[in-house]
């Protein structure tokens, strides 16, 4: 009786079970048909829609007109089919036409864009409607525009992820490295062009000697040479036979190529880089370059990154230790042979920098200004010398100017800048302490 019992229970919960199960497939179908019913007869798709962009990653002077249309490609619809995109600006200023636009044969819809005069970042927002006015999807189509009298920033490559800058001292050619290819700027300041050579991938440092000849070190410890312009590139050597890793690489006003890294303490090359000597008497052990300078009688001053500072005047074979005030964050030289040192606290109410300077190597060190900032950095501060006017960039402050680093005046601020940069022609391109935004600030002549 309780088996029976069982098998009624069993089949009245597998008969019910099929009831509900045709109750749900039923109700599945009419949602489909439904759905069916509901959609746009005018719009067949083969699979999803995807909205790709188009005319992206331009870049102009504020005001003009992008070369390229915007817009979109829209890929999952049938050709001869339509959609309307609607265009409008919503950052930067500026105009498009046409504001409204159906896709083409090529299930495309494209618009013509003038830039505005607002920000750097300049943005239009495509919304996509179906044939019965349903908004489908909305995409942001950003792009750049740059004005030579503001500071311009922005978050796209290479600029944030810029590892080191150079410029050829015949012809003031610049060309940066971001760890992942060289770039060579273009005929407008604002644009860079990559090299797309396999040997310059991982390209991290650049240097150029006094007779042109550009040096690039990658993240496998090699140094590779160009002696026309980029155009060609030899390997000249692995300076650390065995080391894979990122090199400290730097060149001197002599031509002599200075390379060091973890646990590798100091190695020149005085011959373009053919024959290494390790060169560390004197110095204390790993020490690693910060700046390294030459003087005008041919003496080689050091700060390392541990914040020592020796002198060599036996071409770099050995080094004797100097005296500086505090603890020193950035050595500096200038054509004139006087030395700057950069010192840093962080104290409350004290953060930031104080320069000292000396007019002649064994001269005393003077303290001459006190610039705030809101963090430090060892051997970030880099001072340029254009037209009279040291341009110094200044980790957790900004950009300050100065002509005898006794005085500094504040030139644009930027709180976040991390490291400074300047091409050839005079633009000053920083990069901030996250790596992922970019400044651009040109330097204009009587300013």
């Amino acid at each position: 009786m309780k088996a029976y019992n069982g098998q009624l229970a069993y089949k009245f919960r597998y008969i019910n079970g099929s009831i509900m199960m045709k109750k749900i497939l039923f109700f599945l179908f009419f949602a489909i048909l439904l759905a069916c019913e509901q959609q746009d007869p005018a719009i067949i798709l083969k699979q999803d829609y995807r909205f790709n962009e188009i005319g992206w990653d331009q870049r102009v002077v504020a005001g003009e007109a992008y070369s390229d249309s915007v817009g979109l490609d829209i890929s999952g619809l049938e050709p001869g089919k339509n959609l309307r995109i609607e265009f409008e600006v919503i950052r930067g200023g500026g105009s498009v036409d046409p504001g409204v636009a159906v896709t083409n044969e090529n299930n495309q819809a494209l618009t013509h864009w003038v830039t505005g005069m607002e920000c750097t970042r300049q943005t239009v927002r495509a919304r996509i409607f179906d044939s019965k006015g349903n908004l489908l999807s909305s995409r942001d189509l950003n792009n750049l525009a740059f004005r030579e009298d503001r500071l311009d920033s922005l978050y796209y490559p290479p600029e944030p992820d810029l590892n080191d800058m150079a410029w050829n001292p015949l012809t003031q050619e610049t060309y940066l490295v971001n760890g992942f290819d060289l770039f060579r700027q273009g005929e407008r300041y604002f644009d860079w062009n990559a090299s797309h050579r396999e040997e310059l991938k991982g390209a991290r440092e650049i240097e150029f000697d006094s007779q042109g000849n550009l040096y690039v070190g990658n993240n496998k410890g090699e140094i590779l040479k160009s002696t026309d312009a980029g155009s060609s590139w030899e390997f000249i050597s692995k300076p650390i036979p065995g080391f894979e890793g990122v090199l400290d690489f730097t060149v001197t006003q002599n031509d002599y190529l200075w390379i060091t890294s973890y646990y590798h303490s100091l190695r020149c090359s005085r011959d373009g880089g053919t024959t290494w000597s390790v060169d560390t008497t004197g110095l204390a052990k790993n020490e690693r370059i910060g700046d390294i300078y030459s003087l005008s009688d041919g003496t080689l001053l050091l700060m390392t990154l541990n914040s020592n500072l020796y002198q060599s005047t036996d071409d770099g074979h050995t080094w004797q230790s100097f005296d500086a005030p505090e603890r020193v964050y950035t050595l500096f030289v200038t054509p004139e042979d006087e030395i700057i040192v950069f010192t840093l606290r962080i104290l409350p109410g004290l953060n930031g920098y104080t320069a000292y300077k000396a007019d002649s190597l064994g001269g005393e060190f003077n303290k001459t200004d006190h610039i705030p900032s809101q963090f430090g950095a060892r051997n970030l501060i880099h001072a340029y010398l254009y037209e009279g006017v040291y341009y110094v960039g200044i980790p957790g402050a900004g950009i300050y100017t100065t002509s005898d680093f006794e005085a500094f005046d504040e030139f644009v601020d930027i709180p976040r800048l991390f490291e400074l940069f300047m091409t050839g022609e005079g633009t000053l391109i920083g990069t901030d302490i996250r790596r992922t935004e970019a400044y651009y600030k040109r330097i204009l002549s009587g300013r």
